[in-house]
């Protein structure tokens, strides 16, 4: 039997063991949306996948589609996460971030807006250097737009600019004034996802 290999970027957004040796992981793909992967021998110390596949790393795949759950062939590390995973608040952000990706979105539905917000929010998290209010604004402005791309917040005129408009600075330097309001949009919309 011929498998096709089917080539992706993706993030790790979580994982856990799976028998003696394997690893099942929850990627969220660019192509495919949210998938469960297998990575076959990962736990081995001879593994070639286990240096590249770690949570919270953004990566190029390459999957074979299984009957129930996909399978992990290959794969390279595209971004840097160390500068993240050194910063306590940054990476638990990073944390509560993939958790409610995860939470949220239903698996294997493609959504290349949001697949672009979370890599324009994986890259400001490693270059950007935020004091603790930056960061609330950056985590309010991250979530509110997450929620907007899957349809749980619409573009109303008072969140419009900040679900619209390229995240940058100056958009966060707009956050503060309006936070209270952004997070009970943000706090309504979960609370009437019933997820």
């Amino acid at each position: 039997m011929i498998y096709e290999i089917k080539r992706t970027k993706g993030f790790i957004l979580s994982s856990h063991a799976h028998k003696e040796s394997d690893k099942i992981f929850y990627i969220f793909t660019k192509d495919f949306g949210l998938i469960r992967a297998r990575g076959i021998g990962f736990r081995k110390i001879e593994s070639k996948l286990r240096y590249n596949l770690q949570n919270f790393y953004a990566v190029y795949l390459d999957l074979v589609r299984g009957r129930e759950i996909w399978r992990i062939t290959h794969a390279t590390r595209v971004l840097p996460v160390e500068k993240i995973i050194k910063n306590y608040t940054k990476f638990l952000f990073l944390i509560n971030f993939f958790r409610l990706i995860k939470r949220l979105i239903p698996e294997e539905e493609t959504n290349l807006q949001l697949f672009s917000h979370i890599a324009e929010v994986y890259k400001m998290l490693s270059k950007e250097n935020f004091n603790a209010n930056d960061l609330k604004d950056f985590e309010c402005v991250s979530v509110l737009r997450l929620l907007h791309h899957l349809g749980y917040i619409g573009g109303g005129i008072d969140v419009s600019i900040f679900v619209t408009s390229v995240l940058s600075k100056p958009i966060l330097a707009k956050v503060s004034p309006k936070r209270r309001l952004l997070v009970s949009h943000i706090n309504k919309s979960i609370k009437e996802s019933h997820l």
